[in-house]
């Protein structure tokens, strides 16, 4: 801090010199930094580990600036009371107040009075607000998104004041719902509400009496409610939400879906997420009841077992025949879904033009795309032609046939549908025709790429090995060829085929010269040759000297014993 300080201290100067000719005023947040925000040209303001009196003190005083984009507040130690009037004239557009110990937060009514038009985000991060009434936020016409995370005993909200521009409300990661009564009728504006990460706080019957209170929140669309371990089941106060079209029960414990569970009041649903909710069962005609054509429904790791004509054939229809926004998808993955048996033959084999709109996995991990269709008639599977839709899907007349004009060419591939006596519909699908040919080809396809790459992997081995054998004897010639090169010349016959004596052929060695004794005992001839005048012994690489035999030694005479003194 002290270091920031050090280099904020030429710029504040500068900003003095050139406020003192009118041009702009120097920033001035004490012991609390600021900086500018790009975005929106206000002051970024931070002020960590400083009593709330003295930060009042600081914006009582000329700062040099008025509207302020962020204010993060994080209190001194056992500081847990806001006074009024805490930023003075001062606006600010979002407010954040963090990590506020152990003692209960205290606000004043008007300590952000001056900020009643202009605050859009309010903010708490582990703090226990058992005490707030939160009548500071009382007239607040601007704030569209309220935080509580890691907020303690937040029984509190009860008084939580009208608030009609509120559009976001979070809830995450904390305690107190036991107690809680839920002010849903004063946020008549609100859109989203997202609740998660609170563990068994949030109960069934808790979260089904916050719904309640939102029945007139008309504009109330997503509902997050993800890793709530104390939710067992979908609300049953989905109904009450009219415009609720986005639901995210991710990570709860979920294990039934039946098809009175999702009761949702909206005509389109537009996302159902219950991934890794230990979903093993869905009712047959679950989803029947709304349209799910650009619906994103995250089925993923669950304990699913069966993916039957009568559960999704409804949902992957919709998407289907879908002609506008974003078109929707269903996924199944990592779900124990078996496909040895004949109940994926209503998609693999009957309904193939489906297939792009799942992505399903079997319990080996098989893509539902990579199944073969002809082993569905190998196993004698029934076609889908009597799977059963309620006749609420239906309209008013009897029975309704593809049509045949040339409006759209879409229906021709569409199942033909026609009411019962029994109340029940049949339904006829067309299998794409030459599906089996089409497979057949790929298989021969595949075998013909398989073989040329075979082949080509034995023509590249045996050129490995025939360039590694002429490397080998090459390396050997070359071994050969040293070894004739490091003989002596001398021990090679002179070629001279006339020669009568062969041992004459040869080259002739170079007399031996009797070795210099350690006295290097030499006399000086008068015609400037040298010779030993002490015993020399000549060894031969014939016979080598005897070392029994020791001649007798006799009086050194300077030649050698034998010799004959030959005067040059």
């Amino acid at each position: 801090m002290k270091s920031m300080r050090s280099e904020l201290v030429p710029r504040l100067t500068l900003l003095l010199l050139i406020g003192g000719i009118g041009l702009t005023e120097a920033i001035d947040c004490g012991r609390c930094v600021c900086t500018k925000n790009v975005a929106t040209g206000y002051q970024n303001v931070l002020c960590l580990g400083i009593p709330f009196t003295e930060i009042k003190s600081i914006f009582a005083g000329n700062t040099g600036f008025v509207d302020i984009n962020r204010f993060d507040v994080v209190p001194e130690v056992g500081d847990s009371i806001i006074p009024a009037n805490l930023l003075g004239n001062h606006r600010a557009r979002i407010i954040h107040l963090a990590s506020c110990g152990i003692n209960p937060m205290e606000i004043h009514s008007d300590a952000f009075k001056t900020s009643m038009r202009t605050t859009e985000e309010f903010t708490s991060f582990v703090c226990d607000v058992g005490k707030l009434t939160w009548s500071f936020l009382n007239g607040f016409t601007s704030l569209n998104f309220l935080q509580l995370e890691g907020v303690t005993k937040i029984q509190s909200l009860g008084s939580l004041p009208s608030l009609p521009s509120l559009k976001r409300f979070t809830i995450t990661n904390c305690q107190g719902f036991a107690t809680l009564s839920f002010p849903g009728t004063s946020l008549t504006g609100l859109q989203t509400l997202i609740m998660t990460d609170n563990g068994a706080e949030l109960t069934n019957e808790k979260l089904d009496s916050i719904l309640a209170t939102l029945v007139n929140a008309k504009s109330f669309q997503v509902l997050k409610l993800t890793n709530n371990t104390g939710m067992s089941r979908i609300p049953s106060a989905l109904s009450v939400l009219s415009a609720l079209h986005t639901l995210d029960l991710s990570l709860c414990s979920i294990s039934i879906v039946s098809s009175s569970s999702l009761s949702f009041t909206a005509p389109a649903v537009k996302a159902l997420n219950l991934e890794k909710t230990s979903l093993s069962t869905i009712v047959d005609n679950t989803f029947n009841n709304r349209y799910y054509g650009n619906a994103k429904v995250l089925l993923d790791g669950n304990n699913l077992q069966e993916f039957r004509s009568s559960i999704y054939f409804k949902i992957l229809m919709d998407i289907k025949t879908a002609t506008t926004g974003e078109i929707g998808s269903l996924s199944v993955t990592n779900n124990p879904i078996k496909c040895d048996d004949c109940q994926l033959a209503w998609l693999i084999r009957d309904s193939r033009e489906l297939l792009p709109f799942v992505n399903g996995a079997c319990s080996n991990g098989t893509n539902f795309r990579d199944l073969i269709p002809s082993w569905y008639d190998d196993q004698s599977c029934d076609s889908l032609t009597t799977t059963p839709l309620p006749t609420t899907l239906t309209s008013t007349t009897t029975s309704i046939e593809p049509t045949s004009t040339s409006e759209s060419t879409s229906t021709a591939a569409l199942p033909s549908i026609s009411s019962t006596e029994s109340g029940s519909t049949n339904i006829s699908t067309l299998a794409p025709p030459d599906a089996e040919s089409y497979d057949t080809l790929f298989y021969i396809l595949y075998g013909i790429l398989g073989g040329i790459g075979l082949i080509l992997i034995i023509g590249f081995v045996y050129l490995g090995w025939m360039l590694a054998r002429r490397r080998k004897a090459r390396a050997r010639s070359s071994d050969v060829s040293s070894l004739n090169s490091s003989i002596a010349p001398g021990l090679h016959p002179v070629p001279d085929p006339l020669a009568v004596n062969h041992r004459a052929s040869y080259a002739p060695m170079n007399e031996p010269v009797p070795p210099r004794t350690a006295s290097n005992n030499f006399n000086q001839h008068p015609t400037g040759k040298q010779y030993n005048k002490a015993t020399a012994t000549i060894i031969t690489p014939y016979r080598p000297t005897s070392s029994a035999y020791q001649p007798p030694t006799a009086e050194q005479s300077g030649r050698v014993r034998g010799l004959k003194r030959v005067q040059f």
